[in-house]
């Protein structure tokens, strides 16, 4: 073996053993980080909410800004939305209800949502954005909505139903 390839190999297997110490120096602070982070996340998540039940929109929506990964962001959007439903743009409302259609939370929003629709009669956007939740209240609106806006295809079957 020569010389050159015996120094490769040291500088090779030295590359090695000093990538190993980074990667196991990283491993062992970054949960320290992520856990600081989601307590800063945390204590800002409280500071919103206690905005907002008091009122404060404009510290809410700063607050928010940074919350937008935490993992109960949607609840506290959720809380935003809910008691405004009636003055909140419906492509927001909307895009709420895509966005995190796998959570609770969105089935309570839709809900209230559809509710509010059916009772100001807004029947079109009501049927566009209907979907079957297990609530004989909301699918009774269903079916006036559908006699609303003139959808009377197998209305009899679906009512019987």
């Amino acid at each position: 073996m020569n010389i050159k390839t015996t120094e490769n190999s040291f500088i090779i297997r030295l590359s090695i053993r000093i990538l190993m110490l980074v990667l196991l120096w990283t491993s062992y602070l970054l949960p320290a980080y992520a856990q600081q982070d989601i307590n800063q996340q945390r204590n800002q998540y409280l500071q919103a909410q206690k905005a907002l039940d008091a009122g404060e929109i404009s510290s809410f929506k700063k607050l928010t800004g940074g919350l937008i990964e935490y993992p109960l962001y949607p609840y506290l959007i959720h809380n935003y939305i809910s008691p405004r439903i009636s003055s909140i743009d419906k492509e927001d409302i909307i895009q709420f209800l895509d966005k995190y259609s796998d959570l609770p939370v969105a089935n309570d929003l839709r809900k209230r949502w559809l509710r509010y629709l059916a009772r100001s009669g807004q029947w079109q956007i009501f049927i566009e954005n209907y979907l079957p939740l297990n609530n004989t209240e909301l699918q009774c609106y269903q079916l006036q909505a559908r006699i609303k806006t003139d959808n009377q295809a197998y209305l009899l079957e679906d009512a019987l139903s």
